[in-house]
């Protein structure tokens, strides 16, 4: 016995040791266990090792360093190393396959600010069914090969551990919990903004790394470590470009081989005098079906026609999204605006700065400056994205929501393009029937096409006749793709024609009206599109993302102005949604202001600048940022950063001029 008690003194005395190698060695694989689970390439683990690595350096340590912490809090809470892991493994699982639920229908990972959505979980559950991977097998193979090691090792040096008194291992514990929990508190949120920050202000273009790190997106948040100077600097270094530009000069990059001929924001009065009526749709998934109709399905009637008779009339084209398959906030925002969901970590975490704040200035504060009537219509609960106190912060005069409608038909689950357009026309004519003579800006958010899963109206009208029915005999579809490709389809076909309703309405009214409707991003239907086409958004395809992230626009007035400015408008082919707020005013005639002046500026820098790709004025792809499109990159950012986060007032940007 004698000759065993140095030995078991050494094994007692190594117990520390292997504690912090078994959570350490654990915490750094365990991410990358992780991302091969959510992303599930065709790599094997270790190839998928030595690619993901490359340009993933920081966001791994940071994820590895904040399951290290959490298990040894948990250590400081159990006293035991297999117990101390179980918690962070296991919600590091959770968390994987969650993301990889989202990225499959949102094409994103999970954001800590999607737990704020109430609706997120509801949709999220259409989606869950057993995982029956390889992916997932090693996962869960990973995590619960660590912890029964973890459970071994406890057994086997249970007898050797060091005979501390059970005060002392109390003041350890505790100590240990303590300092783990005020490093996860203090110094990782940190680590985060320094990582975030440097990515921001010095990628090349776009970020292939950090985007596809679970963990890291978990926790990723949207603080820019600045400070009101910063704001103000940002700000002024954008108005007097932005003033340089309306002025007539060109943007030359510092070899001077970029140049854009100066757009035309003078703002022209209409043959009537009065400021024109103006009405804008965001449409619930209304995308461009054509990819759809050249596989091999076959439609009883063309769903384009509509389309097609329209674009004789009208302004049309595509505007990018920063979204795939919903986060509607997002799209919304960017108008609504003028900020750019691309620098966000969340594409609907947004909702929860809005609502914090009194006062959102945006272009509702603009027509209110020209003592428009403002109001907003969005045909389901005001609770969706806590839309009510969003919309009360914008300012609107009015809001509409489901309750408050007079026209309540349906389309499948939800109330109809066809409502939503007679709901607009009898604001309008209310409006009329006062003795004001504002004219109105009429914002609306239609929820039609809206998947189910939401918490009111979930279930589909399984009677609901379809105007257009479909053949499918020739493809493999499942009988719920089915189902998705034809409400995709018809719900494309009946907004062009509630659209066109409002088009035949308003072209017989004496009052001068703009009608602007976009999509806010393409139907969650990604198998089926997958399927039908091959335009697979994981795969990076330049077509495909295109296709896959920009959604149709229709603008059309019923007037013409005295006279026309220097460059009409022309059809859109891929512009940012933010842009389409410049472009409502010059071709409305309307008055200018400040931030639609910085957002001309920045579309003559950088045409398209989304999250999925990005292009040159010229419409080349931008593979590099020039000097002058770095900094107006980086100074919007700061900029729309503190107008949505912070205590400046930006209110004057869009006061009209």
């Amino acid at each position: 016995m004698d000759n065993q008690q140095p030995l078991r003194r050494q094994l007692a005395g190594l117990y520390p040791f292997w504690c912090i190698l078994t959570m350490g060695l654990g915490s750094y694989l365990l991410p990358y266990i992780m991302d091969y689970y959510c992303l599930q390439t065709t790599r094997n683990p270790i190839t998928f090792y030595r690619y993901h690595i490359v340009g993933n350096v920081s966001a791994l340590l940071i994820s590895s360093l904040i399951l290290f912490l959490l298990c040894a809090f948990f250590y400081g809470i159990f006293s035991r190393i297999d117990l101390a892991m179980v918690p962070p493994f296991l919600f590091a699982g959770i968390l994987s396959y969650a993301s990889h639920i989202k990225l499959l229908v949102r094409d994103d990972m999970v954001n800590y600010q999607d737990l704020t959505i109430k609706e997120a979980a509801g949709i999220a559950g259409d989606y869950i069914s057993f995982d029956n991977s390889i992916y997932f097998y090693i996962m869960v193979g990973f995590i619960c090969l660590w912890i029964l090691a973890g459970f071994g090792f406890e057994l086997l040096s249970k007898p050797c551990k060091a005979d501390y008194s059970q005060k002392k291992k109390t003041i350890i514990r505790i100590v240990t919990s303590l300092l783990s929990a005020l490093l996860l508190i203090s110094v990782v949120p940190k680590l985060v903004q320094n990582s975030e920050n440097l990515t921001k202000q010095t990628k090349a273009v776009l970020s292939s790394g950090q985007d596809t790190c679970v963990l890291y997106c978990f926790v990723e948040s949207d603080s820019y470590n600045f400070d009101s100077t910063d704001a103000a600097s940002a700000l002024a270094e954008l108005l007097q470009a932005a003033r340089d530009f309306m002025d007539g000069s060109s943007v030359t990059d510092s070899d001077g081989d970029l140049e854009t001929d100066k757009n035309s924001g003078n703002a022209e009065p209409t043959e009537s005098g009065l400021q024109p009526n103006v009405i804008v749709i965001m449409n619930e998934s209304w995308w461009n079906i054509s990819p759809l109709l050249q596989s091999d399905i076959t439609c009883s009637q063309d769903p384009m026609a509509t389309w097609n008779t329209l674009q004789n009339s009208c302004v049309s084209g595509e505007v990018a999204v920063n979204i795939f398959g919903g986060g509607t906030i997002s799209s919304e925002t960017e108008f609504l605006t003028g900020a750019n969901m691309k620098y966000f970590s969340s594409n609907v975490g947004i909702s929860n700065y809005l609502e914090k704040r009194s006062y959102n200035p945006s272009i509702v504060t603009y027509f209110n400056s020209l003592d428009y009537e403002t109001i907003a219509i969005h045909p389901y609960t005001g609770t969706f994205y806590n839309r009510s106190t969003i919309y009360d912060s914008y300012g609107f005069d009015k809001t509409v929501f489901e309750e408050d409608m007079t026209y309540t038909g349906r389309y499948d689950a939800y109330i109809s393009d066809e409502s939503l357009a007679n709901q607009i026309i009898a604001e309008y004519e209310e409006e009329q029937s006062t003795d004001s003579d504002s004219p109105v800006f009429i914002w609306s958010v239609s929820i039609a096409a809206h998947e189910t899963g939401l918490d009111e109206n979930t279930q589909r009208n399984e009677d609901y006749a379809y105007p257009i029915s479909i053949d499918y005999s020739r493809t493999d579809l499942t009988a719920s793709e089915e189902i998705n490709i034809t409400r995709t389809i018809n719900s494309f076909y009946l907004a062009c024609e509630a659209y066109q309703t409002l088009v035949d309405y308003f072209s017989d009214c004496d009052t001068p009206t703009v009608i602007l409707m976009y999509g806010d991003h393409c139907p969650p239907i990604s198998v089926a599109i997958d399927d039908l086409t091959g335009q697979n958004e994981f795969e990076g395809n330049e077509d495909s993302n295109y296709a896959l992230y920009t959604t149709p626009v229709l603008m059309w007035k019923n007037y013409e102005c005295d006279t026309e400015p220097e460059e009409t408008i022309t059809d859109f082919s891929g512009e940012n949604i933010q842009y389409l707020v410049p472009a409502l005013i010059d071709y409305a005639g309307l008055a200018d202001c400040d931030m639609a002046d910085i957002i001309r500026y920045l579309n003559s820098c950088i045409k398209t600048n989304s999250l999925m790709f990005m292009k040159n004025p010229d419409g080349s792809d931008l593979t590099a940022f020039t000097s002058e499109q770095k900094d107006a990159y980086i100074n919007f950012g700061i900029l729309q950063n503190d107008l949505l986060m912070g205590d400046g007032d930006y209110s004057e940007l869009w006061i009209a001029k």
